[in-house]
């Protein structure tokens, strides 16, 4: 099995993006920081590729990139990481879109992954839901902690993309810190 270094092409990636004298350091709960602090970054691997986020201040960025992966326990998944709604909508999304509900399932979870990271926080179950998506863009409701969380961090959602190359989906999470936008809660 063959190992990259996913910090040393980061630390490139980053130089190359902005120069050089960037520091790479990380919270406690893992979310990447730069120092010095002049930009926000998320980064995300499989094997040899990684997916690197940066946004200026003023935003907070989450990426996620998952490999499509058709072992996928798809019962299992929709009962304990879906709500009825999300299954309905990934139901209708995979037949639109001519996806197996496996494939259906990596792009939901890589867009609440990449939700989680741009909030810094590991992933809470049920508390943040896709409520609506299209093409290349979703929306997600979130309850009453996660809407705290955010207004706390004076931060409102700017967008949520996703584009899937296949085999892989990659998701990115831009939330601004302004005058809140709208925040739809469970």
């Amino acid at each position: 099995m063959k190992t990259y270094n996913t910090q040393g092409i980061v630390a490139e990636l980053i130089e190359h993006s902005l120069g050089s004298g960037y520091l790479i350091e990380h919270l406690p709960s893992g979310k990447p920081l730069l120092n010095p602090d002049t930009h926000d970054i998320s980064i995300s691997h499989k094997g040899e590729k990684v997916f690197l986020g940066i946004t200026e201040h003023g935003f907070r960025i989450g990426v996620d990139m998952e490999k499509f992966d058709k072992s996928i326990n798809v019962r299992a998944f929709k009962k304990h990481a879906l709500s009825k709604k999300e299954n309905a909508l990934l139901e209708d999304f995979c037949r639109k879109n001519n996806l197996l509900p496996q494939y259906g399932i990596s792009l939901f979870w890589s867009v609440k992954e990449a939700f989680f990271k741009s909030l810094g926080s590991k992933i809470i179950p049920n508390s943040a839901l896709i409520s609506k998506i299209s093409e290349n863009h979703a929306e997600l409701t979130v309850n009453e902690k996660i809407k705290g969380l955010m207004e706390e961090n004076g931060l409102g959602f700017a967008c949520i993309r996703f584009k899937i190359k296949r085999p892989y989906i990659y998701s990115v999470v831009l939330l601004e810190k302004a005058p809140l936008q709208r925040l739809l809660t469970i």
